[in-house]
């Protein structure tokens, strides 16, 4: 049962075929055993790895020490220096059969049970699961076949995944039966001695003290079924590919920088450097600053004919890039992507962004139509970005139930190399070009709004860019921030297949909150200019009926009573939605229930 090749799209596969990842296949949960190092031809190519393993490690370090600190666990945590132990592998992409397969697979959990006489099957040895015959009970008598009971035991208390083991002690697993008291409910459920009449709770107690994961009391393994919801959750982190600067490893604090104008003061006024020339000198002069670490390697390359200047002015630079680290400490990664798809900090000229305004300048009825528009819709200017280089990783997996309770923190697993060592992690990346359409909302009408929904007034001698870029990731104007934003981003999803020829789950969104705007791409394998197709000839017709759509779901009142969003209006699937559904709230518009006024009143 174990032979058959499973084709995954690439894009989804960072969600279903990655360590651990379970998936359906002919009414069977499998899990992923493993995937292949994709370094190879077949690949595209990653030009700042750099930069990704830095956002990503940052990112892993947190969820996992976050999952530690909150569960009080006995684990190791990360520490900075981790990031040595940290590997970026790439997907294996099998074009055809020459290249063979990119992982292997197995059925998980290996329990079956009996549809006729509900004898129960669990296998101590690989000896027994190979000899054993699904279409034939083993109970003398019984002519049924076996099905799988996809349940596993989840602790919530360590976070460790068991699959349902028994054994009696008089009679070993050889007679056991399945005793389904209450078919809807598992946790009911007994296992059954049929030699002795011993019964057994299905569920055990999790043994975390035994394996000294936790010093917290034992509890009983909660029931999960695997079929409905996956048991280890594909963390996925989407990042913009730059170019390689250099070998700096803190090319976003410098890249904030040169957005701050922070390294202007290095270089002559009369130069007239652009933006990605600053970058590059100052990226020179931190890397003279490493190469050249010691007093004694210094001189040795002044006498060689190096400039003294430039390990001075490397200095002075290493100082601000530390204080710029002290001063801003938030995601500033996630804002650099934004400049990058913007051209804030290249001078591409092949591939150049179109904006709007520039399809419509030279028709006076259309020019007319899109400020209008632009005011109805609070946005300030949409963009199309024909060139985009992303890199998708997943980058571990929430073990166990899915929670959205916001008090409480998911059992975060990386992809260890090793499940015996836990020495040595990685994030697969899945790297690919793309097109998209990218939504800046008007930024003083954004922060009016803000402040009509907050007891805080607008201090006005700050600007609305300033305000958005200054405001704090754990407040709840940021919250409402990145809800609006998300929910806006995910009504225009869902209406995509109206229009772009793509439909919502070949799309994909990047979120930026601190720059006011969101970026909706293509994620489909072959690019057939959907977007830029929408973008020339139907723009305003993705909008039609947009407010009618917000107003009403199939679900109210219930659904804008309590949430504002579910899986019949505005949710998308995990592979599309960058944030598994959360920050989503209808409400951010009609301003009824937990907003005070509405973005588009």
């Amino acid at each position: 049962m174990d032979d058959f090749k499973v084709p995954f799209a690439a894009y989804s596969a960072l969600f279903r075929a990655v360590n651990n990842s379970m998936f359906i296949n002919d009414k069977l949960s499998n899990k992923i055993v493993w995937m292949s190092n994709g370094n190879k031809e077949v690949n595209m190519e990653i030009f700042n790895e750099k930069r990704l393993k830095s956002i990503l490690f940052k990112e892993i370090k947190s969820l996992y020490n976050d999952r530690i600190n909150f569960h009080d666990l006995n684990l190791a945590r990360l520490g900075e220096g981790d990031i040595n132990n940290f590997l970026i592998e790439r997907f294996y992409l099998v074009e055809d059969n020459d290249y063979g397969y990119s992982g292997l697979y197995e059925i998980f959990p290996k329990t079956f049970r009996c549809e006729k006489c509900d004898d129960f099957r669990i296998f101590q040895n690989e000896k027994e699961w190979a000899e054993f015959d699904v279409n034939k009970c083993r109970v003398s008598g019984c002519d049924g076949s076996y099905t799988q009971v996809p349940f596993v035991g989840f602790c919530e208390t360590c976070g460790e995944i068991s699959s349902i083991f028994h054994n009696c002690e008089n009679h070993g697993h050889e007679h056991l039966k399945l005793i389904r008291k209450d078919i809807n409910a598992p946790g009911t459920w007994k296992i059954r001695c049929t030699e002795c009449n011993n019964e057994m709770d299905m569920m055990n107690f999790c043994n975390h003290r035994k394996h000294a994961l936790s010093d917290k009391d034992i509890r009983k393994l909660k029931p999960i079924n695997v079929n409905q919801g996956g048991i280890f959750r594909s963390i996925v982190k989407t990042t913009i590919d730059i170019a390689d600067y250099g070998e700096s490893k803190d090319i976003d604090i410098i890249l904030l920088g040169a957005y701050l104008h922070y390294w202007d003061k290095y270089f002559d006024e009369e130069s007239d450097l652009s933006d990605e020339e600053i970058i590059e000198d100052v990226v020179y002069y931190l890397d003279m600053l490493e190469k050249y670490s010691s007093e004694r390697d210094r001189r040795k390359a002044v006498r060689r004919g190096i400039n003294p200047g430039v390990f001075e002015e490397g200095e002075k630079i290493k100082k601000d890039v530390d204080n710029l680290k002290e001063e801003y400490d938030f995601s500033y990664s996630e804002l650099n992507d934004y400049f990058i798809l913007k051209k804030r900090f290249s001078e591409d000229e092949e591939n150049q962004n179109i904006n709007f305004y520039d399809i419509v300048k030279d028709n006076e009825k259309s020019l007319k139509e899109y400020v209008k528009f632009k005011r109805e819709m609070g946005i300030e200017e949409i963009t199309y970005i024909p060139d985009i280089h992303i890199i998708s990783s997943s980058i571990g997996v929430i073990k166990g139930i899915n929670k959205s309770d916001e008090n409480i923190v998911p059992h975060f697993e990386p992809h260890w190399k090793s499940q015996k060592d836990k020495d040595v992690f990685k994030a697969f990346s899945f790297p690919f070009e793309t097109e998209g359409i990218m939504f800046d909302l008007d930024k003083e009408k954004l922060v009016k709004w803000i402040f009509d929904n907050s007891d805080k007034e607008w201090n006005k001698n700050i600007s609305a860019e300033e305000f958005l870029f200054e405001l704090d990731e754990t407040s709840e104007e940021y919250k409402n921030l990145k809800t609006l934003i998300h929910t806006f981003s995910h009504i225009l999803i869902n209406r995509s297949s109206l229009y772009t020829g793509l439909n919502s789950d070949s799309c994909g969104e990047l979120l930026f909150p601190k720059a006011g705007a969101f970026l909706i791409y293509s994620t489909s394998n072959i690019n057939i200019g959907g977007f830029s197709f929408v973008f020339e000839n139907s723009l305003f017709e993705w909008f039609n009926n947009v407010k009618l759509e917000v107003n009403d779901c199939v679900f109210d009142p219930t659904c804008i009573d309590e949430h504002g969003a579910c899986f019949s209006c505005v949710y998308l699937p995990e592979f599309v939605c960058s944030h598994f559904n959360d920050f989503l709230d209808r409400d951010v518009f009609l301003g009824e229930n937990r907003f005070k006024k509405g973005y588009w009143e």
